[in-house]
């Protein structure tokens, strides 16, 4: 019957198909014999008749139409046509073909794709071929509606028709036999499996795919690298298919503990990211599903355009920077690609032309940016009113961290015009879309540089007399130019902020801190001249290349030597621009801080600053902390009036419990990078006297007012009190003022039992580590409270302990450069020593530590421990095997000795006679050889015989005898004198 039905329509579309073919005159085409009227129905001649007397016989058909493929090939045929679609796509082509839906064939169209084509194309034995010319006309259609469709054959066809429920069993059994072979050694084989099995029912197969991707991630490379034998249709399929399983309900997003985001969700996310970079797979759908997501305040899918943005772009969001990447990214852009790379350079320019196009032509780019931007505060205040706290804090990082990526990608990727016509200005961004003050100007920032280059161009090109200006002319003109774009922002910075704030701090302060980046302040001029350094020896190491060839080689040669002229050429760009900054804040500095009396007003100012700029700024990104830290260091060698060095420093050392507990993980990182880079700027001052009196001495900064007289000094704010400046004892006195403090606040966050305090106080002391402690003292009190926190969580947060471990191998690590609290700084009663007291300190501390190493072994490390016993155990070997050594030595010299020692006795006595005689030095210098066993030829033995008189110096035998014989013939000469006095 269905094939019957399949000729009957042959022939009654006959007329139209000749008419709307859309193929060449040159092929030839089949024509179909019509028979009476009362065999067969009229023949259609319009679509119209196609519509009324061909739709009815292909839909009873349905999936049956299988049977013939050539019937399915010229419905598709005459549909294209008919919608105007081109039979070769191009580029130009496919512009021209716009709202199909307008056409009144278009649902018609649509209707038998969903009841016979695509179920007949199930039923085909991997007929690729049919899928493409499918493909060729559903291209052109919405993905709301082409999703529509498949939806419809995946889940509703698959399970009313009894030849597709049949159909769908043995796919499924089929797809689970090649997934369970699948490796990374057969993935061609496997492959071209999948692939043939996709054909017909990919709807089936991915849904699966989708389904054991969430379970194991290790099964995310073979099947993305398997997927390369796949057609168009198959991979539309698969974008449906992956936010098809996104969107279940059924699922949870977050582990059972309620602490971290689900398995499946991340794995599924790095399944996005792979797949849709390797293979051209359309991504409005996947994009459109993440922006309703955060309409719907569901923060937790941004983990998809995180992934998808990292593979893509190739841009990633990295906390964790080495200190040469983190100033790489302070140069130029040719030297954060030799720099700054975190791995091996991908090659992601395809694949992130691709997402730039497809945000740009569904408009998508600005919506998920202010929909990231506005998610952070409703993260914390709506989405996870119930959540544990350590969820809240994953989530607002991840929805920080992917605006920052997702900012990021479009900064590098659009072009300045583009960006600036796509992205609402700063007043826009503030005033209209709320969005918060330091997010709007990261999302501004690179309009700025931009906008003032424009207009110092045209201020350039109005004056005639350009050439003959000056270098400090042009730089003045340029901070003119700067200073016209930035006026109607600083305007729209002004209502955002309290007012109260306008007291201490000027609003084109406000502006210029946050409106600038670490690019305009530094030039990394070691980095550039390393990685140039580097390049120029690098032709030198290609001549021992023997797999290059002599062409290949002298091309790299080229390419290498035009790399160091690109780079000398931008690091003298980034000079000159960093010469027109400085100018610029030179101009400005005398109004960035308003002149108030009060010792109290100049405290008000700097909490000002450091509550509206420096802290928000610090903890944005690992590059705006090295700028917080950065821009301090600026303001205090120009010499800014009205600003406390000083007092800042105190501010942002001492008390810092609350800020450590008021940032989430990432945060905590970032604060700890600035809190390093302060107590580096701190401890250059600390160090040497000589940086001390040329950067800090006579400086507005270091201005103390508590020793006051009634003089007056001139300066360039006007007629003040005569000040004493701070010398450098008592900034020494200070600087322990503020490691006391650090180490304060830190205990008390590792004293507490909060997990928060705990991992953020761990986090600053891991970051800080190469700058703090500094102090023996605080050391030890440090390393205790660690490894408490250790002792408690072994068992308890592993997450806790094993940052703790990794501080306490840090700590011990930098133990030697530690110093005593009156090597720090000056204390009272403390007496400088001499070079012999701290020999003889030094000595006699190793001495006690020798002591103590038995006495207080839970001070130690167990691996310090494990290896001294080692060493001992190693040392007592040798000194028996050297002991086996003497002792046989000293059998064959125990003759020998017998029969010399009672020479030995003669010459002692004779010694010690001729040592009575004349002094105590020693034997004569005739008598010295006298001895056997001090002769040259018989060494060995005069070494033992040394030992052994180390080793034995109480009296000798003889001589307690010799004196004995001594004592007798002096009494019995005494006694012989007194009986002859008494015979007289």
């Amino acid at each position: 019957v269905s094939r019957a039905l399949c000729s009957l329509a042959h022939r009654t579309l006959d007329p139209v198909y000749q008419q709307y073919n859309g193929l060449t005159s040159r092929i030839k085409h089949t024509k179909h014999e019509h028979l009476p009227s009362a065999v067969d129905p009229p023949l259609a001649t319009t679509l119209e008749e196609m519509r009324s007397k061909v739709y009815p016989m292909l839909k009873t058909l349905g999936p049956y139409a299988y049977r013939d493929p050539t019937l399915l090939y010229r419905v598709l045929r005459i549909l294209k046509t008919a919608l105007g679609i081109p039979r070769i796509s191009t580029p130009e082509s496919d512009a021209k073909v716009k709202d199909l839906h307008n056409n009144d064939l278009y649902y018609d169209a649509m209707t038998l794709l969903q009841e016979v084509i695509l179920p007949s194309l199930s039923l085909m034995n991997s007929n690729c071929c049919l899928a493409e010319e499918v493909w060729s006309l559903m291209r052109h259609m919405p993905y709301q509606h082409r999703y529509r469709l498949y939806d419809g054959w995946k889940n509703e066809s698959m399970e009313t028709q009894p030849l597709l429920i049949r159909l769908k069993g043995t796919s499924l059994e089929s797809v689970k036999r090649i997934l369970k072979k699948m490796a990374k050694e057969n993935v061609k084989h496997t492959g071209r499996q999948l692939g043939k099995l996709s054909h017909g029912t990919p709807g089936i197969i991915f849904a699966y795919v989708c389904q054991q991707v969430q379970i194991a991630d290790n099964l995310i490379g073979p099947i993305v690298d398997s997927m390369k034998y796949m057609t168009n249709l198959s991979f539309d399929i698969l974008g449906f298919c992956i936010i098809e399983s996104l969107a279940d309900p059924a699922k949870n997003r977050t582990k059972t503990d309620g602490t971290s985001i689900s398995m499946w969700l991340t794995n599924l996310a790095m399944f996005c990211g792979c797949v849709y970079k390797k293979y051209n797979i359309e991504l409005t759908g996947l994009l459109q599903y993440v922006a309703n997501q955060l309409k719907a305040k569901n923060s937790l899918d941004l983990l998809i355009v995180k992934e998808v943005v990292n593979k893509m772009g190739g841009i990633e969001a990295v906390e964790e920077m080495t200190a040469e990447q983190l100033e790489a990214f302070s140069g130029g852009e040719l030297l954060r690609q030799e720099a700054g790379n975190f791995n091996q350079v991908k090659n992601t320019r395809k694949s992130s032309q691709r997402l730039k196009e497809c945000l740009m032509e569904m408009n998508l780019a600005v919506p998920l940016v202010l929909l990231m931007a506005q998610q952070g505060s409703c993260v914390v205040y709506q989405e996870t009113e119930e959540a544990h706290l350590k969820l809240v804090g994953k989530l607002f990082d991840q929805c920080h961290d992917t605006l920052v990526q997702f900012g990021t990608f479009l900064a590098n990727n659009l072009s300045q015009d583009d960006y600036s016509k796509v992205m609402p200005p700063l007043p826009q961004l503030l005033s209209q879309f709320y969005v918060n003050p330091d997010i709007a100007f990261f999302l501004a920032r690179p309009m700025f540089n931009h906008l003032i280059n424009g207009q110092f161009e045209d201020i350039r090109k109005s004056d005639k007399q350009w050439r003959s200006k000056t270098p400090q002319e042009k730089q003045a003109k340029h901070a003119e130019a700067a200073r016209m774009i930035m006026e109607p922002l600083t305007r729209a910075v002004v209502p955002v902020y309290p007012s109260k704030i306008w007291d201490d701090i000027s609003p084109e302060f406000l502006s210029t801190f946050w409106s600038l980046t670490i690019y305009d302040l530094y030039v990394p001029e070691q980095l550039y001249a390393k990685k140039i350094k580097q390049l120029k020896e690098a032709p030198n190491k290609l001549h021992d290349n023997r797999d290059m060839t002599s062409s290949k080689r002298k091309k790299e040669v080229e390419r290498l030597n035009v790399l160091v002229e690109k780079l000398q050429d931008e690091e003298k760009k980034h000079r000159e621009h960093v010469e027109r900054v400085m100018t610029r804040l030179k101009q400005e500095k005398d109004n960035w801080f308003l002149s108030r009396s009060a010792k109290t007003a100049k405290n008000e100012t700097i909490t000002q600053f450091l509550q509206f700029c420096l802290f928000p700024r610090s903890i944005f990104t690992a590059n705006d902390a090295s700028y917080a830290a950065k821009f301090v260091k600026i303001i205090h060698q120009l010499k800014t009036p009205n600003f406390s060095t000083l007092i800042l420093f105190d501010r942002t050392f001492c008390d810092i419990t609350y800020t450590v507990t008021s940032c989430t993980e990432n945060e905590a990182t970032r604060y700890g990078r600035f809190l390093c880079a302060m107590l580096e700027t701190a401890r250059r001052w600390h160090k040497d006297k000589q940086v001390f009196e040329a950067e800090c001495s006579g400086y507005p900064g270091f201005i103390t007012k508590f020793k006051a007289t009634s003089g007056v000094e001139e300066n360039a704010g006007g007629n003040r009190p005569l000040t004493d400046f701070v010398d450098f004892e008592n900034y020494r006195h200070v600087c322990h003022k503020w490691h006391y403090k650090i180490a304060k606040a830190l205990v008390v966050c590792l004293e507490s039992k909060d997990f928060v305090q705990i991992r953020n106080a761990l986090i600053i002391l891991n970051e800080i580590i190469s700058q703090y402690p500094l102090i023996q003292n605080l050391g030890h009190v440090l390393e205790k409270r660690v490894e408490k926190v250790c002792q408690e969580e072994k068992e308890n947060r592993k997450d806790l302990y094993i940052k703790a471990s990794s501080y306490q191998g840090k700590l011990l690590k930098n133990r030697s450069r530690m110093v005593k609290e009156y090597e720090f700084h000056l204390m009272k009663g403390a007496k400088p020593e001499s070079d012999e007291d701290k020999a003889k300190n030094k000595d006699s501390d190793k001495a006690k530590e020798d002591k103590g190493k038995d006495e207080n072994n839970t001070s130690k490390e167990e691996g310090e421990i494990n290896e001294e016993r080692k060493e001992r155990k190693s040392k007592d070997r040798d000194s028996k095997s050297r002991d086996r050594d003497t002792k046989s030595r000293d059998r064959d010299t125990k003759s020998r000795d017998r029969e010399t020692q009672s020479r030995d006795r003669e010459t002692k006595s004779r010694d010690r006679e001729s040592r009575d005689r004349t002094t105590d030095m020693g034997p004569p210098a005739s008598r010295m050889s006298v001895d056997p066993g001090d002769s040259d030829r018989d060494f060995k033995r005069k070494r033992d015989s040394a030992k052994d008189k180390k080793k034995d110096k109480s009296p000798d035998r003889l001589e307690k005898k010799e004196k004995a014989r001594k004592e007798r013939q002096r009494k019995e000469q005494e006694e012989a004198a007194a009986a002859a006095g008494a015979a007289e």
